[in-house]
């Protein structure tokens, strides 16, 4: 998981050349995960943002 969390903080979003969204999900013991997720501001606003990752998180839940 640190690995992920490096290569996201490092290499980051660009919406010019791709891809302006990036979503990982990191397999943990137990059956449980985290969920990555990285999005520029340009392809994606605040708000949109936000709501995205609520509906991620939800549908992950499920």
């Amino acid at each position: 998981m640190q690995a992920v969390r490096a290569e996201m903080s490092t290499t980051g979003t660009d919406p010019l050349t791709g891809p302006g969204i990036d979503v990982r999900l990191s397999l943990l013991p137990g059956g449980r995960g985290r969920l990555h997720t990285a999005i520029s501001r340009v392809t994606l606003g605040d708000w949109s943002a936000t709501l995205l990752n609520r509906e991620l998180l939800a549908f992950a839940a499920d």
